[in-house]
């Protein structure tokens, strides 16, 4: 993590160092072992209990989800693509998700777990009608213990009681873009010869990094700007907990209801996910979406060729049940932070709001 505050990167350089809304406060050490990074899906809906897919309740450690699902399907003697799961987890931690497994014959736990390597555990199962897609997840609750910290804790709890009331900018987390940024690097040179890869999966890498490297660059702008969290004419609002939008008002604006709405946690503002057809935004949130990203046609123009339509994201991520702790350890002094976030958005953004990791 870092709070330096920098200008957003050019086209050709890729750089994380995004600005941030609140000033350094610390360092720390975080990931010194799994336990300090524990993540927990938080799911959409439960299993029926009756069905051909096995849903399996894992907890893995040192281990990505993909490599996890490579191994349930081996384990289990089916397909890869019999395997579902409904979003990616950190290696560097310790995670709980859900993984399907279209296994019409029966079979137990104890058999399963007998043959999975060490990095992961089934710890229960459940039948159901149908695989476990990609999205259906309602978010992930976090456990991050820091260590080894240094700075003022009068003013990092500042920190983290505004992010507590008002959020912290929702940034896409640098993992979206790959080890040294070659998604980014991939996306450009294959819009500029455009000419995008015939695998799904490699086509999906790209296209989502290309559009979150647009959406961080606009949060960026407006962020710099002073507007990350204050409503504009024209902006688009997003319900909480929902994926409904509509249009800010001048009215709503000037009568302080967008504000009183926004200091509520009701609505969030948006930033845009490129792709085909005109920005919904109107008025002075459409000429910032346009000034930010006034340098990036190619961009612009690769994802709409790409066949990707207008979507939405929340400028901010207002965490719930957040609490934290400090205590002494036999050498350091440590921080553990709980919190939930919605689905899409990345801890590693809240922890750079309180600097250098």
């Amino acid at each position: 993590m870092n709070g330096k505050q920098s200008a957003p990167p050019s086209n050709h350089h890729f750089d994380s160092q995004w600005p941030r809304a609140h000033p350094a406060q610390l360092t720390g050490k975080i990931k010194t072992c799994p336990d300090d990074f524990q993540v927990t899906e938080l799911s959409a809906f439960s299993p029926s209990g009756h069905g051909e897919h096995l849903w399996l309740w894992v907890e893995k450690q040192q281990a990505n989800t993909e490599w996890a699902a490579r191994q349930l399907a081996r384990v289990c003697g089916v397909a890869a693509r019999q395997v579902g799961y409904a979003g990616l987890k950190d290696r560097q931690a310790i995670t709980r998700q859900w993984f399907s497994v279209q296994l019409p014959r029966q079979t137990t736990i104890s058999a399963i777990n007998t043959d999975l390597p060490v990095e992961i555990r089934v710890l229960k199962a459940a039948w159901h009608n149908k695989k476990l897609r990609r999205g259906y997840v309602q978010g992930n609750r976090f456990v991050v213990t820091l260590r080894h910290v240094h700075g003022q804790q009068a003013a990092v709890d500042a920190v983290l009681a505004d992010i507590r009331q008002h959020g912290f900018p929702n940034y896409f987390g640098v993992q979206r873009f790959g080890h040294d940024f070659g998604n980014l690097h991939r996306a450009m040179a294959a819009f500029t010869a455009r000419r995008l890869p015939r695998s799904a999966h490699q086509r999906g890498l790209l296209l989502s990094a290309a559009r979150a490297y647009l959406f961080n660059t606009a949060l960026a702008v407006r962020l710099q700007q002073g507007q990350w969290n204050l409503p504009l004419e024209g902006d688009i609002a997003q319900l909480d907990g929902s994926r409904s939008h509509f249009v800010m008002t001048a009215e709503s604006i000037a009568s302080g209801e967008a504000a009183r709405r926004l200091a509520d946690g009701d609505i969030h503002l948006t930033g845009p996910l490129w792709g085909r057809g005109p920005s919904p935004a109107h008025g002075a949130a459409a000429q910032w979406e346009s000034c930010a990203l006034k340098n990036l046609d190619e961009w612009k123009n690769g994802l709409e060729r790409a066949g990707l339509k207008q979507e939405r994201r929340a400028l901010r991520c207002l965490p719930k049940n957040m609490q934290w702790t400090w205590r002494q350890g036999a050498h350091d002094r440590q921080l553990v932070l709980r919190f939930d976030l919605p689905a899409g958005s990345y801890a590693t953004e809240l922890l750079a709001e309180l600097g250098g990791c």
